[in-house]
């Protein structure tokens, strides 16, 4: 069993594809690829036998995109078969994501490890959840 996972910016209409951010965190089994010249964005299995289940990846956006939507690609092998599994498209977050407008127009929640404060790339955790009028 095998696998191949990436997050992309929706394709080119010649099929080309962006990849985007990096995978920071994986399970031994996992290592990065080099595809297309982004050596952080593609991880893979490391060729020894893999058992696909319970693996987790953290993966951080990057500071910016052309797009506004993200979607991620897992290519696995599986019992001889080959599957793609695809998420929805994801709209872009940037990272670290921006306070502005907490208590205001977003609620907004950090845990920071250092102090009751701290700034937005030392959180632990940040969650950001915006308000639309009307909803």
């Amino acid at each position: 069993d095998a696998f191949l996972l990436q997050a992309r910016e929706p394709s080119q209409p010649d099929g080309d594809v962006t990849l985007v951010g990096e995978f920071i965190q994986m399970p031994d089994i996992a290592k990065h690829v080099n595809c297309g010249g982004n050596t952080v964005s593609t991880v893979a299995d490391k060729g020894r036998p893999v058992r696909l289940g319970n693996l987790t990846f953290t993966w951080r956006s990057p500071s910016e995109s052309s797009s506004n939507s993200i979607r991620f690609i897992a290519s696995l092998v599986a019992g001889g078969e080959y599957h793609v599994l695809q998420s929805k498209q994801l709209t872009f977050n940037s990272f670290p994501s921006s306070l502005r407008g907490c208590g205001q127009t977003k609620t907004c929640y950090r845990e920071c490890t250092t102090s009751p404060t701290c700034p937005v790339e030392d959180s632990t955790f940040l969650s950001t959840i915006t308000i639309r009028e009307g909803e």
